[in-house]
């Protein structure tokens, strides 16, 4: 190489270094986030999951984060979210049943939304109904929130029925003139199984576990006379005890008045239309503590502990809690007979429902429970079924009954 050429070199090389430089300066300066995506997988209709990824779009606009959202069926919901657990391809979100998000947070598959988000959760809390609260709290953690909820209320054919009966003593009495003229009352939602029986329990003073939830208290004397007046509807007042077409039977009056969940108003007033006017729904009739507790189910959603944007999930979840978008959530279920009601109690000043109806709910709703949150509480639900229908259908004496009950209920607690 000549002399001259030796600056000529140099300065290639330079031009070339500056060249790379530049590249990978560009190449810094022109890369784009990733965007962040959460996934829900909701327990319901595909219709619904599509409402929700359609909300997701305007929760993008706000916060630039992506949402899809996946129907599983209630079927297949739970073995599916286990085999997700532990093949660690959860969603970031999920809706599941009541007692579910307690199941799954104590096997360390969900965030204890009590513990990350404390201030957040208190406010949220803060507005949804009381039963409903009492079911998703475990000791200190709460690791599910309400997404929507059902609860049990009492149907009556006001065209038959002057008044609704308003204690246990003026239900007898109507039922004792109902079937008089072979007429009597459907109890539809839980029939005779524990969820029938949980209102009558509530209303006498009894429940399931203590109050620390460390005790099953089945044997006791509230217990056995909220058995002894349950199973008497089935026994002398001609309750059926076999599955009966609801909204046929009330519509020719053979059944009058019947105790379901609310979804019943939207298929009553679809099947029967002609009888629009001529019935109505009232809370539950008041048991001997002058309570009229019912029962309250529905779903609620939580964040998996797998989740890579747990924060993200978080707003999502805080965006379909608040009641305007509650609101459009009912009002894409009144197309289905499966109709859900809000959780959150400021929602109900903007629920588009009559008056007459919506008064009703709210009073239930404020005096209503969910499932107790016990570990094991899930796989003892089926000895109470038993018990009642012992005591039904094979005249087993009730104390007898509870006590069996009991017992198992008090060997499945988890501590």
């Amino acid at each position: 190489m000549h002399g001259r050429d030796i600056p000529i070199a140099i300065a290639k090389a330079l031009v070339f270094s500056l060249m790379i430089f530049t590249v990978f300066c560009l190449a810094g300066c022109g890369k784009v986030p990733e965007e962040k995506k959460i996934l829900m997988w909701l327990v319901g209709s595909e219709k619904q999951a599509q409402k929700i990824t359609e909300l997701g779009l305007d929760f993008y606009k706000q916060t630039g984060v992506k949402v899809s959202c996946e129907a599983i069926s209630w079927g297949e919901a739970h073995s599916k979210y286990l085999t997700s657990v532990v093949g660690e391809v959860t969603p970031d979100i999920g809706t599941m049943g009541l007692t579910w998000g307690t199941e799954f947070g104590n096997l360390g598959a969900m965030v204890d939304l009590n513990r990350e988000f404390p201030d957040d959760l208190s406010e949220l809390t803060s507005s949804i109904f009381p039963g409903l609260a009492g079911s998703i709290r475990y000791n200190d953690s709460i690791f599910a929130v309400p997404f929507d909820m059902s609860e049990y209320i009492m149907f009556y054919r006001c065209d038959i029925i002057k008044e609704p009966p308003r204690t246990w003593k003026d239900l007898t009495s109507l039922l004792s003139e109902l079937n008089s003229s072979g007429r009597s009352m459907i109890i539809d939602w839980g029939g005779m199984g524990w969820i029938g029986y949980s209102p009558f329990l509530w209303q006498n003073g009894g429940d399931y576990y203590d109050k620390d939830m460390t005790s099953a208290t089945l044997d006791s004397d509230k217990a056995l006379e909220a058995m002894k007046f349950f199973t008497s509807l089935y026994k002398a007042y001609e309750v059926p005890v076999e599955n009966r077409p609801v909204e046929q039977s009330f519509k020719i009056g053979e059944y009058p008045i019947f105790i379901s969940g609310n979804w019943k108003m939207k298929s009553l007033s679809d099947i029967a239309p002609e009888l629009k006017g001529k019935w109505a729904i009232a809370t539950l009739p008041a048991g001997p503590t002058g309570k009229k507790t019912g029962f309250i189910g529905g779903r609620v959603m939580g964040i998996f502990s797998l989740s890579k944007h747990k924060k993200e999930a978080w707003e999502f979840i805080k965006y379909l809690s608040r009641p305007d978008i509650q609101i459009k959530l009912y009002e894409d279920t009144l197309e289905s007979h499966d109709t859900y009601l809000p959780p959150n109690i400021k929602t109900w000043n903007l629920l588009p429902m009559e008056d007459s109806f919506k008064r009703p709910l709210l009073d239930q709703a404020m005096d209503s429970k969910g499932p107790p949150s016990v570990l094991g509480w899930d796989d003892s639900t089926r000895f109470i079924d038993t018990a009642i229908q012992m005591v039904v259908l094979k005249n087993k004496d009730a104390g007898a009954a509870l006590k069996d009950a009991d017992n198992e209920l008090e060997r499945r607690i988890r501590r």
